[in-house]
């Protein structure tokens, strides 16, 4: 496997797991506010976006900094092997 591969691939799976927390957080947060919404049959917009919204906040408030960390970790490793990506032919 060529080595920009090898990187691409890293790069998207640093994505998946670093953006997964949040969006779990936001589905499980929207399937818990849809059960409490049918149970008490309140259908408001506000009432369902906002605890999904604030959930979702707070997780990423909490793991930011690691979030944070993971992408500055793949950015010092792009910078690092940037000679190498140069020095290879694209075609």
């Amino acid at each position: 496997m060529p080595f920009y591969e090898t990187l691409l691939r890293h790069a998207l799976a640093l994505t998946l797991w670093t953006t997964l927390p949040v969006v779990l957080t936001a589905l499980v947060g929207g399937l818990l506010v849809g059960v409490f919404q049918s149970l008490t049959q309140l259908n408001d917009s506000t009432f369902s976006l906002a605890p999904r919204l604030a959930a979702a906040l707070l997780v990423a408030f909490l793991l930011g900094g690691w979030m944070l960390a993971q992408d500055a970790a793949l950015a010092r490793e792009l910078i690092g092997h940037l000679s190498q990506l140069i020095d290879r032919s694209w075609s």
